[in-house]
């Protein structure tokens, strides 16, 4: 989403004088918007990558208790089951753990 979010924006810039015309007087409201999304969805982003399921279970109890916010009804509890052996590893090193283990 961050990357699709960075090229509107230099789509937006590059092509101004096509993009301008069609968006009005919103177009710098566009511009800013899509700068200011872009980090903050890449940061998002590295930050599941870089979260396990534990903290994950920790964070959702805790929004539970002082948010009062609950999962989804398409939420699925099973990805935060305590008994799977992945629960305490990060996101990330997940991934490239089975991506060795498919590759070898």
């Amino acid at each position: 989403m961050g990357l699709g979010v960075a090229l509107f924006a230099v789509v937006c810039i590059a092509a101004r004088a096509t993009v301008e015309p069609a968006l009005g007087h919103r177009y710098w409201g566009y511009v800013a918007g899509m700068i200011i999304l872009c980090p903050m969805s890449l940061a998002v982003a590295v930050w599941y990558l870089g979260t396990s399921p534990a903290q994950n279970a920790r964070f959702i109890k805790w929004a539970e208790q002082n948010l009062r916010q609950k999962p989804g009804p398409k939420f699925n509890p099973a990805l935060l089951d305590a008994a799977d052996p992945n629960y305490d590893v990060p996101t990330f090193r997940y991934w490239m753990n089975k991506r060795r283990r498919d590759h070898s």
